[in-house]
């Protein structure tokens, strides 16, 4: 312990029972003059399996070939996945902060972007195709999903929004 107080996390096979993880905090104590060592432990399992699983969703969402937006309330950008950003050509790090109509292609009018707020900040998934505009300037066509994120209370913290790039579809359809 060196005089510091130690804290660690292992793993636990009680005979019988399924793994658990323990938390141990030891403190060296001196007792009218006699060096002693207190640990407290507690058991951390609940918290390890949900570490690992808030892990796995976001690998999911960063290898998922759908694109990936999150915003907050106000639709300022938080995060994009990587799909986002070998969809649109742009880097995280220049959508951050922006709103997602760094994207706008200037051919949806405003009842369109009118309706997509009204359903959302109703709390209500919108579903539709956007035509975007790619870093390059040029076009396609996003088949997307918004839908809002709500705390504990029910109130609207954030947006989530997926996508998938339907041009070839789209053409395909055109011919």
């Amino acid at each position: 312990l060196n005089n510091r107080p130690a804290s660690f996390e292992c793993q636990i096979h009680p005979p019988k029972a399924l793994l658990r993880w323990a938390e141990f905090n030891l403190n060296k104590v001196d007792v009218e003059g006699e060096q002693m060592i207190v640990g407290v432990a507690r058991d951390v399992t609940e918290k390890r399996q949900e570490q690992a699983l808030a892990l796995k969703l976001a690998r999911a969402i960063e290898q998922t070939a759908d694109v990936v937006t999150v915003t907050d309330r106000h639709g300022v950008i938080e995060y994009v996945n990587s799909a986002y950003e070998r969809t649109t050509g742009f880097t995280r790090q220049e959508v951050h902060g922006e709103k997602p109509s760094i994207l706008k292609s200037g051919l949806h009018g405003p009842e369109f972007y009118k309706k997509l707020w009204d359903t959302i900040l109703q709390g209500e998934t919108f579903h539709d195709v956007f035509i975007n505009r790619r870093k390059d300037g040029t076009l396609y066509h996003e088949e997307k999903t918004i839908a809002p994120l709500k705390d504990t209370y029910g109130r609207i913290t954030h947006f989530i929004a997926t996508g998938r790039d339907i041009t070839e579809r789209i053409q395909h359809q055109e011919r």
